[in-house]
């Protein structure tokens, strides 16, 4: 399980998303990987370089301005929900724990 969070990256260029696509590649091969916090101009391009239909919708987290961290719960509740679907990981889970806390899981 990979969580990718691309907040701070305000552009993708060659090097970076060649980096990001191989990553991606993982996916593929039936390991996870989620991106997290990614800017609306960075959410296009990963779009248009087949990013976002390797991995699906449901494993992408855009950036939420206006709430702080959102999308990274949100990413921790998909983490679990995978990990759980792959075998009996949860149990006691330190994030699971954490999110239950925040409320989200």
């Amino acid at each position: 399980m990979i969580i990718l969070r691309l907040k701070r990256i305000r552009h993708l260029d060659i090097t970076s998303t060649d980096t990001l696509l191989r990553i991606v590649q993982l996916h593929r091969e039936d390991r996870h990987c989620l991106l997290v916090g990614m800017r609306p101009g960075n959410s296009r391009y990963l779009e248009q370089v087949g990013a976002v239909q390797t991995l699906g919708e449901d494993n992408l987290f855009p950036s939420r301005p206006a709430h702080w961290f959102v999308a990274l719960e949100d990413a921790l509740t998909r983490a679990l929900e995978l990990i759980e679907n792959d075998g009996p990981h949860k149990h006691d889970c330190p994030y699971d724990r954490w999110l239950q806390t925040r409320g989200v899981s």
